[in-house]
């Protein structure tokens, strides 16, 4: 595909014939994120797709403020160099936000547990929070209070 720019690739993750793990290696290596999109929210999948490399899991139908969105995982020139901007959301799957929520509950619960603390268990006792920054924590600590 000579002469072609891509930005960004969205994959159906149940789509027939079509090799998921291909789509994802062309993804790093042209250093573009992957979004991978079902019907399906089964845990597994998401943590599937999410570990082997696609940087978001969004659920059909796709609400067009969610579509909306995919903008924040473009790249933007720099210095021509291109780089991905730095604020991707994270996707707290079933399995992270349990391990969220088992943390804030070792730091004495929801009004005492504070974002540095809860991003220090959380990237000393589990894998996968090495990128995880404080405000991301911050943003989800503060819904997780406004749900209770």
């Amino acid at each position: 595909m000579e002469g072609s720019v891509f930005h960004i690739i969205i994959i159906e993750k149940c789509l027939l014939g079509v090799n998921e793990f291909e789509l994802l290696r062309i993804g790093r290596e042209m250093d573009l994120p992957v979004i991978a999109t079902s019907e399906d929210a089964q845990p597994n999948i998401v943590q599937w797709s999410l570990e082997n490399g696609a940087c978001d899991y969004l659920l059909k139908p796709i609400p067009m403020n969610v579509l909306k969105m995919v903008w924040k995982y473009m790249f933007f020139k720099k210095d021509n160099n291109v780089s991905r901007v730095k604020n991707q959301r994270l996707s707290w799957t079933p399995d992270s936000h349990e391990k969220f929520v088992e943390s804030v509950r070792k730091l004495g619960g929801a009004d005492d547990a504070t974002p540095n603390k809860i991003l220090q268990l959380l990237q000393s006792n589990f894998k996968g929070f090495e990128d995880v920054d404080r405000e991301k924590i911050s943003s989800h600590l503060q819904k997780y209070r406004d749900s209770l």
